[in-house]
């Protein structure tokens, strides 16, 4: 599905949303869960995109429906996957990730479906820093350290497009706007907190890492959310 020109979100994958950003090069944002990595190959020469032109995977958070097609592109791509350090450990398996609590169901039944879907550890081949700009002209994507959700969790502005793809930082789902789940989050109230820079910014596209983007008041949606 193409959101703003030469901006897509991956069709038909499960778990986690995934974008792709085309310009000389392609950039794909988030990979979905694991085994996900033929369709979003797909999807991008249904785009008349190659696969040879995916030259960065940027990963806004360690959950493994966000990275765990990761090693599956390491192998099928010379892509590079970039990750903020505070995520380094989980993703390349320095570290193991955090579990949710058994005592919760949810949190149980995360437990059950993730042992189904292995995740493998990547190598992570560069980190990435609040306010770097990665990518070159015509795209030049800027990072956003959100941290709370994980404590390396990014967002990643595109300021041509006025485009925000805020991984979990924001969760979409039954049209609704909302913080993510305390579950699933290290650290609640610092995740509320780092929202508030994005209200500095100039957007109108909100991307999400769960639900549909909104393409039509996004900022004042978003400001809507943090009272």
């Amino acid at each position: 599905m193409e959101i703003a020109k030469d901006i897509y979100q991956i069709e038909g994958l499960r778990g986690a949303n995934a974008f792709l950003v085309k310009g000389e090069e392609l950039i794909l944002i988030d990979t979905g869960m694991p085994g996900s990595e033929e369709k979003i190959l797909g999807f991008i020469e249904k785009i008349g995109g190659s696969p040879t032109k995916l030259t960065q995977i940027l990963l806004t958070h360690y959950h493994w429906d966000h990275i765990g097609s990761a090693a599956g592109f390491k192998r099928k791509t010379q892509a590079k996957i970039l990750a903020h350090p505070e995520d380094k450990p989980y993703i390349d398996g320095e570290s193991p990730q955090p579990q949710p609590s058994l005592l919760n169901p949810l949190g149980l039944l995360i437990r059950v479906i993730t042992s189904f879907y292995k995740t493998e550890p990547v190598e992570v081949n560069g980190l990435l820093a609040d306010g770097q700009e990665i990518g070159g002209p015509p795209v030049r994507l800027k990072v956003i350290h959100t941290p709370g959700h994980t404590p390396g969790s990014i967002c990643f502005y595109l300021p041509e497009a006025k485009t925000l793809f805020l991984g979990d930082a924001v969760n979409r789902r039954l049209n609704r706007l909302s913080l993510p789940p305390k579950l699933f989050t290290t650290n609640p109230v610092q995740a509320r907190e780092s929202l508030k820079k994005l209200l500095l910014l100039d957007f109108e596209i909100l991307c999400f890492g769960h639900g549909d983007p909104i393409t039509r008041d996004a900022a004042g949606k978003l400001k809507s959310l943090l009272g």
